[in-house]
C-alpha cells in the first residue's frame, strides 16, 4: 500500500510542477482536437498544434499559434453558423482570449496567467448566470418535467428510479422502450410519486448550484472562490452524467483550471480527474450492469 501511495504522490508532484500556463494551453488544445469543429482543414491543424505544444511547450506562449487556431476555428464556425453548438462559440472566445493574452503579456508568463485567469473567471460567471436566466425565463425547466422524463426513460438512471423511486423494473423498461420506438409520439409513462419528488429535488438542487457558482466567484475571498470551484466540479460530475454534452463539461473543467491560483493544488487535480471522468461517462457502464444483473 505504501508503494501505491508513493506512486500517487510522485504523479501528483509531477503534475503540480508543470508550468500552469502550459497545462491550461495543452488541455485547451486537446479540447479543440477532441471537441472542436471537425472540418478537413481544422483537424490536422489542431492535432499538429497539440503535438507541437507537447514537444516544444514554450510555443503555447506565442500569439502565432493561437492566431492560427482561432482563425481556422472561426472559418469553420461561420461557414455553418446556423447549426453550430453553443459550446463551440465559447471555445472560439477562449481561443481569442489566448490570442490577446499572448500579445499583451509579451512573454511574461505571470501576466499571461493573470489575463487568462480573469477571462476564465468572467466566462464561468457568464455561462452559469446565463443558464440560470434561461431556466427561469423559459419556465419549462422549473416544472421538473425534464428530470422526471429523464428518470423514467434513461437507462443510466435505472438504479435511482427503481430502488429510490420505487418504479418496478418492468415499468421502467416499458417506458424506455416506448420512447426509443416512438420518440415523437405522445404516450403516458409509468410513474410513482417518489420519482416525481426526486425529479423536483434534482431540478432545484441543480438550479441552486448554478446560482451559487457565479455568486461565490464574485466574492473576492479565497474560501468562497474555492467553494465555487467545488460546486463547479459537482456540477460537471452530475450534469454531464445526465446530459451527454461532454464538450461543454470539458470546457467548464478547462475554465476551472484557468481560473485557479497557482497554489490551488487539490482543486487543480480535481479538474484533471474530472476531465478523465467525462471520457469514462462515454462507456456504457449501466448497460453492462443491466446485462449482467438483470438480463435485459
Amino acid at each position: 500500500m505504501q508503494f501505491v501511495a508513493d506512486i500517487r504522490k510522485n504523479i501528483a508532484e509531477t503534475i503540480y510542477q508543470i508550468d500552469r500556463v502550459t497545462v491550461i494551453a495543452q488541455v485547451t488544445l486537446f479540447m479543440f482536437v477532441v471537441f472542436g469543429p471537425s472540418f478537413w482543414f481544422t483537424v490536422p491543424i489542431y492535432q499538429g498544434a497539440l503535438l507541437l505544444s507537447l514537444v516544444f511547450p514554450k510555443v503555447v506562449k506565442t500569439s502565432y499559434l493561437w492566431i492560427v487556431i482561432t482563425t481556422v476555428t472561426a472559418l469553420a464556425l461561420f461557414s455553418e453558423w446556423h447549426s453550430v453548438d453553443n459550446h463551440k462559440w465559447l471555445m472560439l472566445y477562449w481561443g481569442l482570449a489566448f490570442v490577446v493574452a499572448t500579445v499583451v503579456s509579451r512573454g511574461d508568463t505571470d501576466a499571461l496567467h493573470v489575463f487568462l485567469k480573469k477571462n476564465a473567471w468572467f466566462m464561468l460567471i457568464f455561462i452559469m448566470g446565463l443558464s440560470v436566466v434561461q431556466k427561469i425565463l423559459g419556465g419549462a425547466y422549473l416544472s421538473g418535467a425534464f428530470f422526471e422524463f429523464t428518470l423514467l426513460t434513461d437507462q443510466r438512471f435505472f438504479i435511482i428510479t427503481h430502488y429510490l423511486g420505487g418504479l418496478p423494473a418492468k415499468d421502467f423498461f416499458l417506458n424506455a422502450e416506448m420512447f426509443l420506438q416512438y420518440p415523437r409520439a405522445e404516450f403516458t409513462l409509468f410513474l410513482t410519486q417518489r420519482v416525481t419528488l426526486i425529479a423536483f429535488v434534482m431540478t432545484y438542487a441543480l438550479l441552486l448550484i448554478e446560482i451559487l457558482i457565479p455568486v461565490f466567484l464574485l466574492i473576492q475571498k479565497k474560501s468562497y472562490q474555492n467553494f465555487a470551484h467545488l460546486l463547479n466540479g459537482l456540477f460537471i460530475a452530475v450534469v454531464y452524467l445526465i446530459a451527454p454534452v461532454y464538450a461543454f463539461g470539458f470546457l467548464l473543467a478547462v475554465l476551472g483550471i484557468a481560473c485557479l491560483s497557482s497554489d490551488s493544488r487539490k482543486l487543480f487535480l480535481m479538474y484533471i480527474l474530472l476531465m478523465l471522468v467525462i471520457f469514462l461517462y462515454k462507456v456504457p457502464w449501466f448497460s453492462l450492469y443491466y446485462y449482467f444483473t438483470i438480463g435485459v
